[in-house]
């Protein structure tokens, strides 16, 4: 799995490459806030949290998380073989 972030002026960064997919939660009920977790159950792991989430689109190779202030969390899942 990959997390790829699109800033609202235009820059990209990817924030985690070929890792395994812990999860994704939300912090509380209208709370606006998911986190996205990768990598081992370790201390080995990356958590990216996205504030004021204003649209979720779930798509079959993976999800997209628009923020409010512009910017874009993609979450791209790879076939295992």
């Amino acid at each position: 799995m990959d997390v790829r972030v699109s800033t609202a002026d235009g820059g990209t960064r990817t924030e985690a490459h070929d890792l395994p997919l812990v999860g994704v939660s939300c912090d509380a009920p209208g709370s606006g806030r998911i986190s996205v977790v990768a990598g081992e159950r370790t201390d080995d792991h990356l958590t990216h949290e996205i504030p004021d989430v204003v649209a979720i689109d779930i798509e079959h190779s993976g999800v997209s998380i628009r923020a409010a202030d512009g910017s874009r969390t993609d979450v791209r899942f790879k076939r295992s073989i």
